[in-house]
């Protein structure tokens, strides 16, 4: 009977306290003297729940669509929501200009989601962890489309579009200190496309995973990683495109920084790997066949369920490789994979790729071609 008490108590307050989480409208039309709790009442600014005190953990606040001319601001948060009640901040068709950096500050907690963020030096800088950025686009972002520093632990990033940025770099994942290193961050489902710099910085964090994201046309390198003040930095690399790059792929400090990658497809990069870097398991070389405008496989496209399941939903027999799980299931009539060389030192390794029970024809050209019937 007792169990049975405290397992009611427990339920009860997790009901209560969802029942006082309040909801907050930031309006185009809106009033930061207004009480922000209708959209006919709704606030000016995205932070002024925030800045006037009135935001708990499990608070969401609703961003009506249209656009915000942020003018130049740096647009600051610091109230922290909880491993359990997140502080959420969403929008079904806002759009946000003009920002020094439209979300940042020091927070823990915080999700972001579904807006676009354009034309500003900076799209979200957090010092803090457990910083969730979702469906979000960023486009034409002058410095870093996202920055998370500090304690950087727990962030996610996901299904997410990088489009023509031209800072020094994308991404960055940096722990700035002795004590603040940062780990187990998540990348997924994400679109990098016309960077200008790199796409990807990381320095002295650990276990930071890449799956199934797709990069086109970076300017510098895909990654870099640096060791900084953390031994032995962990970067995982799994189901990912890799297209285009006028660098390596991979630029790594030195080996302390572990990578584990497989699976991943590589094409017209300028280096595909880095260093000392070798093919692993599953990997793909060659065009990855993808729709131009939805950046989704096409039908015959070597890709299609090519990935290892990394905990992903995905169709068919396995997960595809990249950004976009293909909704035809049609396999490839060609599989094509080539001998990775190494600069100017002439072959170094094979990658053999299986197609059910069929085998291999190497033609002249040194390519590895399996023919698979159509419908298999």
């Amino acid at each position: 009977m007792k169990r049975i008490v405290i397992a009611t108590l427990a339920l009860l307050c997790a009901i209560t306290a969802a029942s006082f989480a309040a909801t907050y409208y930031v309006s185009p039309t809106g009033n930061d003297e207004n009480d922000g709790f209708t959209p006919h009442t709704a606030f000016a600014s995205l932070n002024a729940a925030d800045s006037k005190g009135l935001i708990a953990p499990g608070d969401r606040v609703e961003v009506l669509p249209g656009e915000y001319n942020l003018n130049r601001a740096k647009v600051s948060f610091t109230t922290s929501g909880t491993d359990t009640s997140p502080v959420t901040y969403a929008t079904d068709g806002a759009v946000l200009k003009n920002a020094d950096y439209a979300f940042g500050g020091r927070a823990d907690n915080i999700v972001i989601e579904g807006f676009a963020i354009k034309d500003s030096d900076t799209g979200v800088a957090f010092r803090g962890s457990n910083i969730t950025v979702r469906n979000c686009v960023f486009e034409n972002i002058s410095e870093k489309c996202v920055s998370f520093m500090g304690d950087c632990s727990g962030e996610i990033v996901e299904n997410c579009h990088f489009l023509d940025s031209s800072g020094d770099y994308c991404v960055q994942i940096s722990g700035v200190s002795s004590n603040d290193y940062g780990s187990d961050n998540i990348f997924r489902n994400n679109i990098f496309r016309g960077i200008t710099g790199i796409a990807v910085d990381i320095l002295g964090t650990s276990s930071n995973k890449f799956y199934n994201n797709t990069f086109l046309d970076t300017g510098d390198y895909i990654f870099r990683i640096m060791s900084g003040n953390k031994e032995k930095p962990k970067t995982e690399l799994k189901n990912n495109i890799f297209a285009d790059a006028d660098k390596a792929v991979v630029y790594r400090e030195s080996s302390s920084a572990v990578i584990t990658h497989s699976h991943n497809m590589y094409f017209n990069n300028a280096t595909d790997y880095g260093l000392d870097l070798m093919p692993a398991e599953g990997d793909l070389f060659g065009d990855p066949m993808l729709d131009p405008e939805t950046i989704t496989p096409v039908d015959g496209s070597v890709v299609i369920d090519m990935g290892t399941d990394v905990g992903l939903l995905y169709n068919g027999d396995a997960p595809d490789i990249g950004a976009v799980e293909s909704v035809s299931q049609t396999k490839p009539g060609i599989i094509v994979a080539r001998a990775l060389r190494q600069e100017d030192n002439g072959p170094v390794a094979n990658v053999t790729i299986y197609a059910g029970n069929h085998s291999a024809i190497t033609g002249e050209d040194g390519l590895c071609r399996i023919p698979v019937p159509a419908g298999e």
